[in-house]
């Protein structure tokens, strides 16, 4: 019967033209977030996710499945948050490594680019706050902001321009424009601001008062 509920499940997904993601042991972090999102819009029973999620495991996340069926017991007494936890143990990227001591390592060494792309990757695993994520970003840059400071000056004015387009003054920020936003202001900035801008952020993590104070220096 609770096979039948999924499968039922899974034709309105069809009717909506919506397709359920396969999952065979790579990737799980993206296919988590898709799994998450259709099941939000195509309203899934919370007793009904497991049992929607294992029809469409194949390869080696299916044999790990069958064998975590055999220890665990029926998916119908698994909750949804402590099978993703489950799976994610034994297929997530970071099961074996330390985001935070990656954020730790991290240094700035060539271009602004490339730091920022290395501390994108690692970000989200880490689940830090803003306020945290903002430390981590100005002490990875902390031993180049002089190098930087030449290339700084001129640097993305129009992605700035472009931002306050968009509507973010005075408004909620997400985290990661947030934390592009300061990344870009931390550079451009003057030395004696840098500090004031860590302030800013930490006083007001919307980001208008850093936005406001930052846009002309």
């Amino acid at each position: 019967m609770d096979e039948i509920k999924a499968l039922l499940a899974g034709l309105s997904l069809q009717n909506m033209e919506l397709e359920f993601p396969r999952f065979s042991g790579e990737g799980l972090e993206g296919w988590l977030l898709r799994v998450d999102y259709l099941f939000e819009v195509a309203n899934v029973a919370a007793d009904d996710r497991v049992k929607m999620a294992v029809l469409h495991l194949e390869g080696k996340a299916l044999q790990w499945h069958q064998r975590f069926f055999k220890v665990k017991g029926p998916t119908a007494s698994l909750d949804w948050g402590a099978y993703v936890g489950a799976i994610t143990a034994r297929f997530g990227s970071n099961g074996y490594e330390d985001p935070l001591a990656d954020l730790r390592n991290l240094k700035q060494v060539s271009s602004l680019q490339d730091y920022l792309d290395a501390f994108d990757e690692i970000y989200p695993k880490a689940g830090l706050r803003k306020d945290q994520a903002l430390s981590f970003l100005s002490f990875g840059l902390e031993e180049n902001k002089e190098d930087e400071e030449t290339e700084g000056k001129g640097i993305e004015n129009e992605m700035v321009s472009d931002m306050m387009r968009q509507g973010f003054l005075g408004s909620t920020m997400s985290s990661a424009d947030l934390i592009l936003f300061a990344l870009y202001m931390f550079v451009i900035a003057r030395n004696d601001m840098r500090m004031c801008l860590v302030r800013h952020l930490l006083s007001d993590p919307t980001g208008a008062t850093m936005i406001r104070t930052y846009l002309t220096v």
